[in-house]
């Protein structure tokens, strides 16, 4: 017992921006913008991220560890932003053409998602999810507790990095009639 509490307290040291339980600062990208970021997210939510993900139930999942039932639980970016990932980034001629460009891909979004979903373990645990999208979102969420509490005045809907709502541009074939989202 003392040794995992050792373990812990020398974990915790090394974790100066995440305040990780579970993964070490030093094992992510080594930019400065990224412990930059963790700790910026962490000092504005006034506390760690806390990542839920659904564990997959079935006879030999070991679940007893986790601090909630049923879910698979992290608190660091590293477990979202740390995944790797294809990114891709478009060049437009000006900003009403990239917001064009944003609506036009927007409907892809969902079947290029479900072509590449592939994050069904976190933790060394089966997940009941197999798109990290949501673990992302969770990972970058820097909403305050008010900010995140549906009974406050000051409630915003979700993090940052959470699915579009709306279409962004001025061209004719955006219409009020496509913004189906309730």
């Amino acid at each position: 017992m003392k040794e995992l509490a050792a373990c812990k307290g020398d974990l915790m040291a090394r974790n100066v921006y995440s305040q990780s339980e579970f993964a070490i600062d030093g094992t992510e990208n080594p930019h400065p913008r990224f412990p930059g970021l963790m700790q910026s997210i962490r000092e504005r939510r006034g506390s760690k991220v806390q990542i839920l993900v659904p564990a997959f139930k079935d006879a030999h999942s070991l679940l007893a560890d986790e601090k909630f039932p049923g879910q698979i639980y992290m608190d660091s970016m590293h477990f979202g932003m740390g995944c790797s990932c294809l990114q891709v980034t478009f060049e437009s001629q000006s900003i009403n053409h990239a917001r064009y460009l944003h609506d036009m891909l927007l409907p892809f979004t969902p079947l290029l998602a479900a072509l590449s979903a592939n994050s069904p373990i976190f933790k060394g645990k089966l997940a009941d999810i197999d798109l990290r999208w949501t673990v992302i979102s969770q990972s970058v969420d820097c909403r305050t507790e008010d900010e995140r509490d549906p009974a406050s005045t000051k409630y915003v809907p979700k993090s940052r990095y959470s699915t579009m709502n709306h279409y962004i541009s001025n061209h004719q074939y955006v219409k009020d009639a496509y913004f189906d989202i309730i």
